[in-house]
């Protein structure tokens, strides 16, 4: 296998790494204007330059191994997908490729298909178990090899990692250990969907200038009224995006509606072990994008009626890092002009407390049956969005009337990184008496002791959260064979 390799003292910006580790690292956050954290141990920063025709790359990766970052026409690794790979090997020289993949192996580089390396490697530092590597490519190339990066709209980007080096230089790199795929907006957004609603309001959010603590799991809450924030009469919410600010540590956020008065004087406050007992309108997870409504349905909010609201947002800091400062939160769009149903959140999946993985179990699977029991009226759902941790390994809900499978919801391979809130194809309909079958398997093969149900993100959850029309007002699960959708 053909790579180049460079030592480190070929490179100033490489010497420079070595010495001033720590503030080498605090510059290149500082340096690039945008990033996105692809899975808890690897961050991808960029900034555009040469008039847009280049992208600066860093990665932040939590490794020993080697590290790669790819774009791909499809999302997927094969075929026809453009990679950027490289290791420091343990005399600290730098070895770094560009590759293609042609079919699901190894990608070769580009000089052994007949192209030319494009990348252009600026800097490589590996310290303490992390590597630090800044890197360009420009966005359109003469390469066939070469998959172009859009500026325009998004562009899939393939992630993957070894915790392990090639043992001598020019061996196979070994398979990875952690890997994913995401859409990743380089330059502008692509044009936004259009929306149906006329007078659509804007309304945002968030924690504004937020400083974390360095505890590795964190949970934040937001009181806020509508009243205040300029919603004072009631409306129907029709889409929601997320506000990103601080990727490397958001892990999910969750609006919630209460039922009780909130305090808005009230500053942020930590809410790990009093979590509200409010029902949720709105959840975002790593990976997730713009949630739009189908157009029979709003989530209904403002007026007195609608008010109280929670903002709850939980920070992952695996490393304990300090000076973290996040603004991330919610933008909503509404309309006075109401669509025909309210929409609310059901809760499926298993009894978060009665969880216990033990360890060294390739395969450990979790099943929950529940009956809706309480509706008497169908009700249709329209999405869903499932939730697991670190150990998930697949997860699926299948519906079942009078003893016989009708459908299947989704059966997936989990992806902590990709936990997208999907818009059915097809609506589902429920009727009384329908069960909801969800099953989580998981793999505690790299854990030494019980995983418990729980709210970190090294304790584990199965849940599946079903968006449905219309909303019966009240919290809404069906769990542990326990039905709680308000009755009609």
């Amino acid at each position: 296998m053909k790579l180049i390799v460079i030592t480190t003292l070929t490179l100033v910006a490489l010497i420079f790494a070595h010495s001033h580790p720590e503030k080498y690292r605090k510059n290149i956050y500082v340096k690039y204007r945008n990033s996105v954290k692809l899975d808890t141990n690897y961050t991808l920063l960029w900034t555009l330059t040469n008039r847009n025709k280049t992208v600066n790359f860093a990665l932040d990766c939590k490794t020993k191994g080697w590290v790669g970052l790819g774009f791909s026409l499809h999302g997927k690794m094969a075929p026809s997908s453009d990679f950027f790979m490289t290791y420091i090997d343990t005399k600290g020289k730098v070895h770094y490729s560009d590759r293609y993949s042609l079919k699901k192996e190894e990608p070769k580089t580009d000089e052994e298909l007949g192209g030319t390396n494009d990348f252009r490697l600026v800097s490589a530092k590996e310290e303490n178990g992390r590597y630090l590597i800044e890197f360009s490519r420009d966005v359109v190339t003469k390469d066939r090899f070469d998959v172009p990066i859009l500026l325009e709209g998004n562009t899939n980007v393939i992630w993957a990692y070894s915790f392990s080096k090639p043992i001598n230089v020019g061996d196979p790199l070994r398979i990875h250990n952690r890997f994913g795929s995401t859409e990743v907006t380089f330059g502008v957004p692509g044009r936004e969907r259009p929306l149906p609603d006329k007078d659509i309001v804007k309304t945002s959010i968030t924690v504004n200038n937020y400083k974390l603590t360095n505890d590795v799991t964190q949970y934040i809450c937001k009181n806020f009224k509508h009243t205040e924030i300029g919603l004072k009469e009631e409306s129907h919410a029709v889409k929601f995006d997320p506000i990103i600010d601080n990727a490397q540590v958001l892990h999910h956020m969750i609006l919630y509606e209460c039922p009780f008065e909130v305090d808005t004087s009230k500053p942020i406050y930590d809410c790990l072990d009093d979590m509200p007992k409010c029902e949720m309108a709105y959840g975002w997870a790593v990976g997730a994008k713009s949630f739009f409504l189908p157009p029979k349905a709003g989530v209904r909010i403002g007026g007195k009626r609608n008010n109280n609201y929670i903002l709850q947002i939980h920070y992952d800091n695996p490393d304990r890092e300090r000076g973290h400062i996040d603004s991330s939160g919610v933008m909503i769009y509404s309309t006075k002009h109401f669509r025909q149903f309210d929409a609310g959140v059901l809760t499926l999946g298993y009894p978060m407390r009665r969880l216990n993985i033990p360890p060294k179990r390739e395969h450990f699977p979790v099943v929950d049956i529940c009956e809706n029991s309480c509706a008497t009226e169908k009700f249709f759902v329209f999405a869903y969005a499932f939730h697991m941790h670190l150990i998930g390994a697949e997860i699926e809900t299948k519906l079942f009337r009078n003893g016989k499978e009708i459908g299947q919801i989704e059966n997936t391979q989990w992806d902590f990184d990709n936990q997208e809130t999907v818009r059915l194809q097809r609506e589902v309909t429920i009727h009384k008496g329908d069960q909801f079958y969800t099953k989580c398997v998981f793999n505690s093969m790299n854990r030494t002791s019980v995983t418990r149900g729980g709210f970190p993100s090294h304790d584990e959850m199965c849940f599946n959260f079903v968006s449905y029309y219309p909303r019966k007002v009240g919290p809404a699960n069906c769990l542990g064979n326990r039905c709680r959708l308000p009755k009609d």
